[in-house]
C-alpha cells in the first residue's frame, strides 16, 4: 500500500504515528519545527499499556534500556507514614513493564528510529508550517524552512496535525472552526475545553484572546 501522508509534527505523537505508518506500508514524510532534535523535557511514567503500543512500534528493548523499570509504588503521608503500596508493571502480573524514563529519552528514540527506517530524506526538521489549504487533489501545505529562511510547498494526500495544541497547523484549524460559530459563548466553552491542563490539580491557562 503506498499513500502519500504529511505529518506535521515531530514530537512523540507524530514519530509514533509514522512509525506505526510505515510498519503498515504507508508512504509518509514528518516535518518537524525544531532545527535539531535534543532530548528535553521531564521524567514521565509508561504504564503497560503504552509500552504495548511502544514494543509494537520495535522500541521496547530500547527504551527500557534508557529508563529504570518500576517495581512498586508506595504511598507516605508528609509526616513519613506507610499508607498503601501496589506492585507495577511485570511485577504486577502484566506481561509488559512499567518504565519511569526522560521524556527526552523516549523522544530521541523514536527520533532515531524514524529516520532509520522511513530515511533521513523523510524526516525534515526545521521546518514550521505556516498555513495550508486542500482541494480535491489533497492537502496544500506551506512551511517556513528555517535552514536557509525559504518558503516550502508540500503537497500530499493527507495531512495529520500532531504539532500540538499551541502550534500553526492546529492553530490554524481550531481558529477556522471556533471563528465558524456564531454563539460566542459556545466559542468560549469550545476554547476552554480544548486549552484545559491538567497537573496534580486542575488549572485553566490564561486565554489567548
Amino acid at each position: 500500500m503506498t499513500m502519500n501522508i504529511a505529518i506535521v509534527g515531530g514530537g512523540i505523537a507524530g514519530l509514533s504515528f509514522a512509525l506505526g505508518l510505515h510498519k503498515r506500508g504507508i508512504d509518509c514524510d514528518v516535518f518537524e519545527a525544531v532545527n535539531e532534535v535534543k532530548e528535553i523535557g521531564v521524567g514521565i511514567t509508561l504504564l503497560p499499556h503504552a509500552m504495548r503500543e511502544l514494543a509494537e512500534l520495535g522500541v521496547q528493548s530500547a527504551i527500557e534500556a534508557a529508563g529504570i523499570e518500576n517495581l512498586e509504588s508506595v504511598f507516605f503521608t508528609h509526616h513519613g507514614q506507610f499508607v498503601y503500596k501496589e506492585a507495577r508493571g511485570r511485577h504486577a502480573g502484566y506481561s509488559l513493564p512499567e518504565i519511569g524514563a526522560h521524556r527526552g529519552k523516549l523522544h530521541r528514540i523514536l527520533f532515531d528510529a524514524a529516520v532509520s527506517r522511513l530515511g533521513a530524506d523523510k524526516v525534515h526538521t526545521g521546518m514550521r508550517c505556516t498555513g495550508y489549504s486542500q482541494d480535491d487533489n489533497g492537502v496544500h501545505l506551506n512551511f517556513l524552512n528555517a535552514h536557509n529562511n525559504t518558503n516550502v510547498s508540500v503537497n500530499a494526500k493527507i495531512a495529520v496535525a500532531c504539532d500540538g495544541e499551541r502550534q500553526d497547523c492546529c492553530g490554524l484549524r481550531w481558529c477556522e472552526f471556533c471563528c465558524s460559530q456564531t454563539d460566542a459563548s459556545h466559542r468560549c466553552s469550545l476554547f476552554w475545553r480544548h486549552q484545559y491542563l491538567a497537573w496534580r490539580d486542575h488549572s485553566s491557562p490564561n486565554p489567548h484572546w
